[in-house]
């Protein structure tokens, strides 16, 4: 990572080339001795790309940005700002950091924050925004966070860990205990470790097959950006709720849509049947997402078809 890119005249030439495109940008050259255009456009590239996913970041001077494709893997500020609220205590431990959006978010909320991520370069990355941004409460660690918590005598009162969802061939992987770290693995340790674990999974992991994998889970949030699924936040603690708390939330532009229900009660409802009316009714993603199909219908007082 070349600080260089932070000079107020990089950041204003920057700015000026904001809608030239990038082929032709690049076919410039770049007018930095210090700063080659790969880098330059890399920078261009990924302001652009962030734009709506992350304004805090588009619109911030001196912000600098990975390659884009830890920018696609990265938590919207919309999302990190949701998970923020499900924090507790003063200390939180983020084992997946990133770029670093979610540990900024849970640094307004929590007092002290420690952000560890072993890509090196986009530890970099993280540190260096951190500071533009001023949030000084936040440590960063370079390196595997499973043995820092091994060789460490600490424990925090939140852990947060988004395990990736690649093998090691860089193929998709939808069960835990496939995503790297493998969180059901390590649970005990995890779990010894902190008050509240808040695991972020793919919107693609099956609910149930996420209960097989796990234990001690109080609630699942399951969370919506403009009616699509972005995440499923799982949180564990060591006395878990006696009911498991199943939260569909859709964010939006001018408010968000939750539905809090009992999972289990939920599954066991019966539903209504009926002939056609005269409306489809199609519940939101989030939803949909939970499978609790049948309390839908029974709570809404709307009638299914059929099974």
């Amino acid at each position: 990572m070349n600080l260089e890119l932070q000079r107020d005249e990089v950041q204003a030439y920057l700015l000026e080339n904001n809608t030239t495109p990038l082929d032709k940008f690049i076919f410039k050259g770049s007018p930095f001795p210090a700063i080659s255009i790969q880098e330059l456009a890399q920078q261009l590239d990924g302001k652009r790309r962030v734009k709506n996913k992350l304004p805090l970041w588009h619109t911030t001077n001196g912000i600098l940005f990975p390659p884009k494709l830890n920018l696609e893997q990265t938590s919207s500020e919309a999302t990190a700002q949701y998970k923020a609220a499900l924090v507790l205590g003063n200390t939180l431990l983020d084992m997946t950091g990133g770029f670093g959006i979610d540990s900024y978010y849970f640094s307004k909320i929590i007092n002290s924050v420690t952000h560890i991520e072993m890509n090196d370069e986009l530890s970099a990355f993280a540190k260096a925004n951190f500071k533009t941004l001023n949030a000084q409460n936040i440590n960063t660690v370079v390196g595997d966070s499973i043995t820092y918590l091994t060789n460490k005598d600490l424990t925090f009162d939140t852990v947060f860990i988004d395990p990736a969802r690649r093998d090691s061939n860089k193929d998709r992987v939808f069960k835990l205990s496939d995503c790297l770290p493998n969180v059901p693995k390590y649970l005990d340790l995890l779990l010894s470790k902190c008050k509240r674990l808040i695991v972020k999974t793919s919107p693609l992991l099956d609910i149930l097959r996420g209960l097989s994998e796990l234990r001690s889970v109080s609630e699942i949030h399951i969370v919506a950006v403009k009616n699509e699924v972005k995440e499923l936040i799982w949180i564990l603690e060591s006395t878990p709720k006696e009911q498991l708390e199943c939260i569909s939330v859709n964010l939006k532009p001018n408010g968000i849509d939750k539905t809090v229900v009992k999972y289990s009660d939920a599954l066991n409802e019966r539903a209504l049947y009926d002939l056609p009316a005269h409306y489809l009714y199609e519940p939101n993603a989030a939803l949909m997402k939970s499978g609790t199909f049948n309390w839908i219908s029974s709570h809404f007082g709307i009638s299914k078809l059929h099974k």
